[in-house]
């Protein structure tokens, strides 16, 4: 991991990769459903109070900037506390990355093969996720920085094919829910939206080549990924309208199908939904990495056959115990399954603060 070496833009293009996957699923269910209209002023507040998280998880990637998260912990901390802390960035990152999985399943599943087992799409969708998981950072930022091209294409070419399909009645007024829905939810979208930057900490900050350019680039990345965001909510709350929206699990989805370049040229919202799966995949696939990369890190493996042991049972875990255990996924078809990624975030947020404390007392010292 040490010896990877990537550049400030590959860096930054995995930021709106990761930061847009829980606000797609089941962030905006959450917003729509609990402040109505209101959740484009509630997305946008959220936006700033994510800065405050953003910093708190830079200050950790800039502490020992030599070192990959495993490696700070394992400076800072005795070999017990050492070892439990390790163990549960590891355990979040993979609930990440079974979350995102689950997600891309039944999608697939429910949208396109319902005849299909959805043990037999998990076993096609993990193929790519183990050709990510299995590579070094390099590659996977490479991939990232080529995806975000077409991502942003994609976006592109969406939003002009509805902007006029948008009826501002559906948007005004703004204001249609209580201060307090419109904080909660203000305050869970930021935590959606910078909670997955913590998995930026698998990267030592050394091992960026033109770190010159870095502050620059990650910037502009977090703007461009909110902006997005704020946009593709206003274009589905104007195209459908709120009472439509709280009907349809994949609203974003639904509201693609309004799309009509030429007549004989039907169901054009599947090419968006290609940039969907590039997204989700890369996202479990990183997440995946860093619980790979934390584990290796964490007992020293040295030998390959033994990374690929893991590698394999890794992907497996993800891939298929989310079926096993949700056979009922209508739990994570509803707002309120929003919460466990928050959770999640929020854990990992309390360990940067004390990562970043314990810095400052040794420093101190």
């Amino acid at each position: 991991m040490n010896k990877d070496k990537i550049n400030s833009f590959e860096f930054s293009s995995i930021i709106p990769l990761i930061v847009s996957n829980s606000i797609l699923g089941s962030g905006f269910l959450y917003l729509y459903n609990y402040s109505n209209k209101s959740a484009v002023i509630s997305m946008f507040i959220g936006l700033i109070i994510s800065i405050l998280f953003i910093v708190l998880i830079f200050k950790t990637f800039n502490t020992l900037p030599d070192k990959t998260l495993t490696q700070k912990l394992k400076s800072m901390l005795p070999k017990g506390i050492y070892y439990t802390i390790n163990t549960i960035f590891i355990l979040l990152s993979l609930s990440i990355s079974a979350l995102v999985f689950f997600r891309l399943t039944v999608f697939f599943h429910t949208q396109f093969t319902g005849t299909f087992s959805k043990y037999i799409i998990a076993l096609i969708l993990i193929v790519p996720t183990y050709y990510l998981t299995s590579k070094n950072i390099e590659v996977i930022t490479r991939f990232s920085s080529i995806t975000i091209f077409i991502c942003i294409l994609a976006f592109l070419f969406d939003a002009f094919s509805l902007t006029p399909q948008v009826n501002l009645n559906n948007i005004f007024p703004l204001i249609d829910s209580t201060y307090k829905n419109i904080l909660t939810s203000s305050l869970v979208f930021s935590i959606l939206f910078s909670g997955p930057s913590f998995l930026i900490l698998i990267i030592p900050k050394n091992n960026i080549v033109d770190k010159s350019k870095l502050k620059k680039y990650v910037i502009i990345s977090y703007i461009l990924s909110g902006l997005f965001l704020l946009i593709i909510n206003i274009i589905t709350l104007g195209a459908l309208g709120i009472n439509l929206i709280k009907i349809y699990t994949y609203p974003a989805y639904v509201v693609l199908k309004k799309i009509h370049i030429i007549k004989f040229i039907n169901s054009i919202e599947n090419l968006t939904v290609l940039m969907w799966f590039f997204v989700l995949i890369f996202t479990s696939s990183l997440s995946l990495f860093f619980s790979k990369s934390c584990l290796i890190e964490m007992h020293n493996i040295k030998k390959k056959n033994i990374k690929t042991i893991i590698t394999i049972i890794m992907n497996l875990l993800i891939a298929f115990l989310p079926l096993i255990f949700f056979s009922d996924k209508s739990f994570f078809d509803k707002p309120a399954s929003a919460i466990i990624p928050v959770i999640i975030y929020s854990i990992i947020f309390i360990l940067c603060t004390f990562i970043l404390l314990l810095n400052k007392i040794k420093t101190k010292n």
